[in-house]
């Protein structure tokens, strides 16, 4: 009776361990891929904030829209730079435990997946986060149509506009805005 119970605990705990493993496994390629959507929505919020300054923006609105674009730009770089450190402190210490005695490998393998089991992972961008960095990129899309369509140009304005229109008269095919 005592070999059917400690036989079917030993069976239990290797299953445990195999699924924690196959688990840990799935997150970590989940947390690869929600760092390079993080990666692209970052990309893709400079582009349209770099793009925006070179525009003269005028209008209430698109002004406030181009600060809450700088926050959420903030954001998604401090959020992308803690998952970073996040991995590159996992490698480091997979990278110690790989190089150190058997019963210590063991010992972090055993205290990785415990942790991860009960407390998850904690510094994970949550997929909702992910979107939201993702929507505000996509908005900025917009955000560029708007100031392209309404704005003027920064290497076209002239605090003197007879600088402007003197240019003009020297080189004809030169715009001038005011």
């Amino acid at each position: 009776m005592a070999e059917v119970v400690s036989s079917a605990i030993v069976h239990e705990t290797l299953n445990k361990i195999i699924s924690g493993m196959i688990d840990k496994y799935e997150r970590k390629s989940s947390a690869e891929g929600q760092m390079e959507r993080l990666e692209m929505a970052q990309i893709k919020l400079e582009v349209a904030l770099e793009t925006s300054n070179k525009w003269q923006i005028t209008g209430g609105p698109l002004l406030h829209w181009q600060k809450k674009l700088k926050r959420v730009a903030e954001d998604c770089d401090d959020t992308l730079r803690k998952c970073r450190q996040r991995v590159q402190e996992e490698q480091e210490a997979e990278q110690v435990a790989r190089n150190s005695f058997f019963p210590r490998r063991i010992a972090h393998a055993t205290k990785s997946l415990i942790s991860s089991i009960f407390h998850g992972n904690i510094d994970e961008p949550s997929r909702s986060a992910v979107q939201r960095f993702e929507w505000f990129a996509d908005g900025a899309n917009d955000f560029l149509r708007y100031v392209e369509s309404g704005g003027t140009p920064r290497r076209f304005l002239f605090f003197d506009p007879l600088i402007g229109h003197l240019l003009a008269v020297v080189y004809p095919s030169f715009q001038v805005y005011n």
